[in-house]
């Protein structure tokens, strides 16, 4: 077992040991949670007893492993921002013990495949993305660096996901879709056309909905 420290402590971060508790990297290391990092402004749910303050110093700590919690994708960059090469060796790619993950994807440093997910024949899941549990990733497509993958996101074959990108839950990007960096996609949100950079995007029925509630107001 090799130690592994969960960098974030919001409730999140208990989610995300959980999944590195079952999880296991491509040389089929396994590996323990040693304890949470807490990040400055945080509403810390961890246990105190394993919760300390985040110092980057710890990435000299040659013995311990370390993967991001932290669903913001602001903050996500930020985090990004420390590591350097030299340090991508301290941030394996996990794989959920229950994930179906085809032989010839690829798996970024630093990137965690979730409970029940799919990564499907040549398809490449960037640096420190996050899938959460049930997701699914068609062949031929890319998710891009410091993605966020709510519960139950599927996107088809040949899809293209820029760095940055929140998906909420149950998201879909349709085949040969292509999702531009830094986009926001609310939950329930089907994508089949492509979206620029740095776009919100939600389903148009939330909006109806928006819009009667406010007629009934106005009423």
């Amino acid at each position: 077992m090799t130690d592994i420290f969960i960098i974030g402590a919001e409730k999140f971060a208990l989610e995300v040991a959980s999944y590195v508790e079952c999880a296991r990297s491509p040389d089929r290391k396994q590996f323990k949670v040693a304890g949470f990092l807490s990040l400055e402004g945080e509403l810390v749910a961890t246990p105190g007893a394993r919760t300390v303050t985040f110092k980057r110093s710890w990435f000299h700590d040659r013995a311990a492993a370390f993967v991001f919690a932290v669903s913001d994708p602001a903050r996500r960059a930020v985090m990004r921002s420390w590591i350097g090469p030299e340090l991508r060796d301290r941030f394996p790619p996990l794989v959920h013990e229950t994930a179906n993950v085809a032989c010839s994807a690829r798996i970024a440093p630093g990137a965690l495949v979730g409970p029940f997910c799919r990564v499907g024949v040549n398809a490449v899941i960037g640096a420190f993305t996050i899938l959460n549990y049930q997701c699914g990733v068609g062949h031929h497509s890319r998710i891009g660096e410091r993605v966020f993958l709510a519960p139950g996101f599927q996107c088809g074959n040949s899809a293209v996901v820029g760095d940055g990108c929140f998906f909420g839950l149950s998201c879909v990007v349709c085949p040969s879709v292509a999702v531009g960096p830094e986009a926001h996609v609310l939950a329930g949100t089907c994508l089949t056309e492509n979206l620029a950079s740095g776009m919100l995007a939600f389903s148009s029925s939330r909006m109806k909905s928006i819009q009667r509630t406010d007629i009934y107001v106005q009423q």
